[in-house]
């Protein structure tokens, strides 16, 4: 099953996510059901997806006027990252059940 959702709305997700646990792993910490170590790696992690989200869509909007820049054809640029993420969507691991 593909969805296509918006970058904004992806960032959004991430954002409340974050929010979420900031909430929620203090007190996982204190009741010994996570460590502080754990936290801050999912921390980092998940501060690590939000940025790759960002810089996704800043290089969606700034390729194609690059290429208008340097003389070539906008629509060149939108093919070439289309063929790039369809060549990355090879290399990802399979979507989990419970995700699909």
């Amino acid at each position: 099953m593909q969805i296509d959702l918006p970058i904004a709305s992806l960032v959004e997700c991430v954002d409340r996510e974050a929010k979420f646990r900031s909430t929620t792993y203090p007190r996982w910490i204190s009741a010994g059901k996570l460590t502080v170590a754990a936290a801050e790696k999912e921390r980092l992690r998940l501060a690590a997806v939000l940025r790759r989200l960002i810089q996704s869509e800043a290089v969606a909007r700034i390729m194609p006027a690059l290429f208008d820049k340097a003389g070539y054809d906008s629509g060149g640029a939108l093919l070439l990252m289309e063929e790039a993420h369809e060549a990355v969507e090879v290399l990802l691991p399979k979507c989990p059940e419970w995700l699909a």
